[in-house]
């Protein structure tokens, strides 16, 4: 009788392929591609939108009133609006995005805005919405 003779065989371990990521995880901007973007807009057309988001700040500013109570009582802070204008320039939403910490100066800065009118949108601005959402920080200073 002849004895039978181990043979050892080893079978390579396959190494698992690394899984994609997950649908929601995208990687940074500027590791996608070099190629423009489909919503990319002409540099004329950013400076447009610029100047247009400078006219709007600066006509909230027009309008800030410093409540004299507010002054009294040393109140003082920033209070970051969000807002929605349609293009005929009109507010159709407001929040307090983040409140200085008194509701009288978060009052005041919603007050402002309100107060406000802003000129309609050209048609070259934001083009194929109905509007545009701003982010505006209202700063109220003991010596403003």
């Amino acid at each position: 009788m002849h004895q039978a003779e181990a043979v050892e065989t080893k079978q390579a371990i396959p190494t698992p392929a690394p899984s994609p990521l997950p649908a929601t995880v995208q990687a940074p901007a500027a590791e996608q591609t070099n190629a423009p973007r489909k919503d990319s807009v002409p540099a004329e057309d950013r400076a447009g939108e610029g100047q247009y988001a400078g006219k709007v700040v600066r006509e909230i500013e027009k309008h800030k009133v410093y409540p004299a109570s507010a002054k009294e009582l040393d109140m003082s802070g920033d209070v970051v609006l969000s807002y929605t204008l349609n293009r005929q320039g009109s507010v159709v939403e407001a929040s307090v995005l983040r409140s200085s910490g008194f509701k009288l100066l978060d009052a005041a800065a919603l007050k402002a805005l309100r107060a406000s009118h802003f000129d309609a949108m050209a048609t070259d601005l934001w083009p194929g919405t109905p509007g545009k959402t701003f982010t505006t920080t209202v700063h109220f200073a003991l010596d403003d």
